[in-house]
């Protein structure tokens, strides 16, 4: 059996170590989330899906705007036979503006319609399909925390630097150089342990930024958010995000806003 549930978490909740008795994968709509598994720790944001299997156990520090989330339960016998058949979902791990979210946002508008339940069960099957795809398919996964172990600490400072570095992304010297590696050795153990691109990687956070003030600011202008998340201009935004997301920025704003 399938659970499909929009979740509402309050500002600054701390849950402490836990587990959840079945497998569920979540994408996070709006505000954010920090998840700590053992030594490791994830920061998830709008457009960040987590794949959490059974038995893992993990806390949670919810952001100082909460955090609005669709989550995906797979009951007995559902999970087990998925964490058979699928290695990447028997392994916690976040990806960040990946191809899991289009197939996602789909699932969303599909559970608030009555009397959708077998759309929902087949939308639910594309955003597993979606997680499990091989990463050398051509596919966009996102960024996946679950190649990070054993990243060295700098390369842990170089993410932190892009993460807060807002619409001016450093560039790849700077970030060499800051942390006293060459650009080139730089970029390869980025792509090692993050799965990406340092191109890749500052493009997923400009995404996310504009899905984070999209849903926000019901009554801001689309322009002033794609300046602000590091894009040309609106229309820039609009073809990035589409692409992205398999929806408009007003459109995800509509979607997440529905649930308020």
């Amino acid at each position: 059996m399938i659970q499909v549930t929009e979740k509402h978490y309050l500002p600054g909740v701390l849950q402490p170590q836990h587990v959840h008795a079945t497998t569920g994968v979540s994408l996070v709509l709006a505000g954010a989330v920090r998840e700590r598994v053992g030594r490791a720790d994830e920061v998830g944001r709008a457009l960040s899906v987590v794949v959490k299997p059974a038995g893992t156990e993990h806390a949670n520090e919810f952001g100082p705007a909460g955090a609005h989330m669709l989550q995906v339960l797979l009951d007995e016998p559902a999970g087990t036979e998925l964490l058979a058949l699928e290695r990447r979902l028997a392994t916690w791990r976040w990806e960040h503006a990946g191809r899991a979210v289009p197939p996602f946002l789909r699932l969303l508008g599909l559970a608030r319609r009555p009397g959708s339940g077998d759309a929902v069960e087949r939308a639910t099957f594309d955003v597993l399909a979606a997680l499990v795809e091989p990463a050398d398919s051509g596919a966009d996964s996102g960024a996946d925390s679950g190649a990070r172990g054993g990243a060295p600490r700098w390369l842990r400072v170089v993410r932190e630097k892009l993460d807060d570095a807002g619409a001016d992304t450093p560039r790849v010297r700077e970030l060499a150089a800051s942390a006293g590696v060459h650009p080139v050795y730089l970029a390869r153990q980025f792509r090692r342990y993050v799965g990406c691109s340092v191109t890749e990687y500052a493009q997923r956070l400009r995404l996310q930024r504009a899905a984070a003030r999209a849903a926000a600011g019901a009554g801001r202008p689309l322009a002033a958010t794609a300046c602000e998340a590091g894009f040309f201009d609106h229309a820039h935004l609009c073809r990035t995000f589409r692409r992205a997301t398999g929806v408009t920025p007003s459109a995800y704003r509509s979607l997440v806003g529905a649930a308020r």
